[in-house]
Parts: C-alpha cells; structure tokens; sequence
C-alpha cells in the first residue's frame, strides 16, 4: 500500500494509541521518545548520514503493530541453521517465545526484561530509528554474562517475522552486559515467513567489561520485500575483544550502522562484512569507532558484490581522540560490480586529532578480474560457471574467517544458491 509521508506519520500515532501500554511511566517514557521522533521525522538524503539512501518507499507505507502469532515446528525447523548447536531463543514478530526456545540457559548467563529504555537524559541525541524502537518495542529484553563465566556454545537469537495481512513494524530490543573476563558467541538471525512488507527496526547496545571476549555473527536474510533497520552500540571497557560478522542478503533495502566506543586501554574490535546485492535491493553499512582511549585496536574488512540494479552504500568513520596516543586503525573496503547498472558508493573516514598512530584506510571499486576469467574459460570452464566461482571466491573471503562451521557452510550454501549455476557450483565448494 503506496501513502503520503504525512499519513505515515499519522499511522505511527494511530499505532501507538493502539498499543500503548497500561503502565503510566512506561506509557509517559514511550511518548517521549515517539514527539521526539516525530519532531524530526524520518531522514531524509539532506542529512549526511541518509545521503546515499532514500526512505521514500518506506515512508509511503503505513505500518500496524504485529499481534501474537504462531510458528509451527516445521517452520521452525526450516529456519534454522542447520547443525549449528547452541542455546535457542526464539522470537516471533519481537517477541520471545518461550515454548520454543531453550528453558535453561547455562550458569552465569541471564535473560529478563528491561524495564528502563529512556535515553533522553543521557545528553545525546539519539538517531531517528533508535527514538522509535523505544516508543513501540512490545519484549525489550536484558542479557547479563556474569563475570568470569564462558559460554561454550553459541547463543542463537532467532528472529522470524510472521506472515502478516498489513505491513507490520516490529522493534526487537536487546541489552547485553558483558562481565569481566566473560565469554560468549552471539548468533543474530533474521529471516521471514513470507514475503511481507514489514520493519524491521532492530536496537542492541553492548557493554563489555574488562577483558570480556564477545563473536557477535548477525544474518539478515529476510522478505525481499521488507525493510532492515539495524542499530549496534558497543562500549568497550579494558582489554575487552568485540568481534561483529555481518551477512546482509535479504530485504529490499537494508541499513546497518554499528557504533563502537573504545573506552579504556587495550581494547579491540574487529568489523567484517559482505553484502549480496540483487535486482533493486538497496543495502547500506554504516560504521563508526571511536578510538577515545590511548593503546586500543580497530580493524574492518567489508565486501560488497551487487548485480542487477542494486545498490549499495559503505561509510567507515574512524575517530582519534585527542588523547588516544599509540593506537591502530585499519580498514578496507572492497567491492564487485557484476552489472552496468549496479551502483555503489563507499566512503571510508579518517579524523585524526592524536599525532602518535598507525591509521590505513582503502577502498576498491571493480569488476571480474578478466586474467583470472580467462584462467578458468582457458581450463574448459563455461562462462557461467568461470563468473559464479570468482563471485563466490570474492565473497568468500568475509565468510571464511567465521569461527562457527556451522554457520560458515551454511552462508557458503546459501551465497552458492544466489549464483548462476548454483547447483553445480556445489560440486566446487
């Protein structure tokens, strides 16, 4: 359903009266958030974090709130990551389903509600997207790692979105408090039961402490009709190790945009991604690390392949705090044109305001290597073939270095079946 941006609008405040909650502070907390959205609206492509990417088909559509929905066991099942053993918590259009998620989580690792969601008084202005999740998210949820505990096996979040007769908005909400010298892999997983149009507004804010060890591997292969708005911020206390994995293949436009805060000395983080981009898909990574401690680490590696009409869009902004002497940044970002009609715009940053680091930052536009073509066509390959192996070998590179096999072969899998000839690119791969 095609509208006007004002009644847009208008349909978040109806679906706010719709489901507003009974709680007065809670109802007051989430008023705030929704004037302060509506103040301001969605971005707009004046805005030069929204330059390269333009919400109109998303502002032209009127969203509901989801209602309490269903999965069934064989839906379930072909949701998930096959062979990957973990502990399970389901969620259904943003909502924690206990019934199929795991009952008993292992020591040290805690999940409860999170109560207090208002940022207004912390001093910052909050993104448009963030305002909004807190004045509709329906499950906020609190992840606590106690300190010196390690979780063995990966903690898999499940996020489905159901099938649904209206556009549907949800807002899942996530908390994770990392304790000193604490470990745990986080899967993220996001997919859908059909091909709706829905929002997808996700927030997570991530604080490690001392020498806390997080993987954080999220997967967005969503409706290609939906909309993935995605926000992740971290603070990183001392010696702390932040590793994010990010594989966006669905959704008909996707934006991530992953804040990281290196607070105290010795801390690191590590930012990977490939983005697959098809026929009119839009997808943009927005980064930003700030080296705000001297002695701590960054390094990013994104990969964008885009055929057909897609677009993609990478912005890396790497900040050096005046006093964050002795630190190391690095970043690269590195992209495939398979289409004269693919586009992709990409702008890594630097601002520098300490005179004693070590900073690299690049960015490669291209496509197939015509040598390396000619090397397989040369070896009886047929053209199709010789394409899709580059493509995939090009992709592989980001999906290689993710630690769990599990997840690793089967985004392997899935990139191979996007290919041209993908069932037979299996008998190479």
């Amino acid at each position: 359903m095609s509208t006007k941006p004002a009644e847009a609008l208008q349909g978040l405040r109806q679906a706010f009266a719709d489901s507003a909650p009974a709680d007065p502070v809670l109802r007051k907390q989430r008023e705030r958030a929704l004037e302060r959205f509506m103040m301001h609206g969605f971005p707009g492509t004046r805005e030069e974090a929204w330059r390269y990417t333009n919400l109109r088909n998303l502002t032209r559509r009127v969203f509901v709130t989801a209602g309490d929905g269903a999965i069934s066991s064989d839906q379930l099942n072909a949701c998930r990551i096959p062979d990957l053993q973990g502990h399970l918590l389901v969620f259904l259009d943003g909502r924690l389903q206990h019934q199929l998620s795991d009952q008993n989580l292992p020591a040290g690792l805690r999940l409860s509600h999170l109560e207090a969601q208002d940022s207004e008084d912390s001093g910052q202005t909050l993104p448009a997207f963030s305002n909004l999740n807190t004045a509709f998210n329906q499950d906020a949820r609190l992840l606590q790692i106690d300190a010196n505990t390690s979780v063995e096996k990966p903690l898999y979040l499940l996020f489905v979105s159901g099938q649904n007769e209206q556009p549907t908005m949800l807002h899942p909400r996530l908390e994770i408090s990392a304790g000193t010298n604490s470990r745990i892999n986080l899967v993220e997983h996001h997919l859908s039961l059909a091909q709706d149009e829905n929002l997808v507004n996700s927030l997570i804010d991530i604080n490690l402490a001392a020498g806390a060890r997080m993987n954080h591997t999220r997967i967005q292969d969503a409706s290609k009709k939906s909309f993935q708005i995605c926000r992740v911020n971290v603070d990183q206390a001392r010696d702390s190790h932040y590793t994010h994995d990010h594989i966006c293949l669905g959704s008909a436009l996707a934006r991530m945009d992953i804040h990281v805060s290196l607070s105290e000395p010795g801390a690191e983080v590590e930012l990977h991604g490939l983005m697959l981009g098809q026929g009119r898909q839009h997808m943009d990574t927005h980064t930003q690390v700030d080296h705000i401690a001297p002695l701590t680490q960054s390094r990013e590696t994104y990969r964008c392949v885009l055929d057909g009409k897609s677009r993609g869009v990478f912005n890396g902004k790497v900040v050096v705090h005046r006093d964050a002497q002795k630190i190391e940044a690095h970043q690269a970002s590195n992209n495939l044109l398979l289409s004269d009609q693919a586009e992709i715009d990409t702008k890594p940053e630097l601002e520098i305001y300490a005179d004693d680091v070590k900073c690299s930052h690049g960015a490669t536009v291209g496509q197939l290597d015509k040598n390396a073509l000619f090397y397989l066509l040369s070896r009886g390959i047929e053209r199709t073939m010789a394409r899709s192996l580059l493509v995939f070998a090009f992709a592989d590179e980001i999906v290689a270095g993710i630690g769990e096999p599990s997840i690793r072969h089967a985004m392997e899998k899935r990139i191979v079946s996007q290919l041209p000839d993908g069932d037979r690119l299996r008998e190479f791969v």
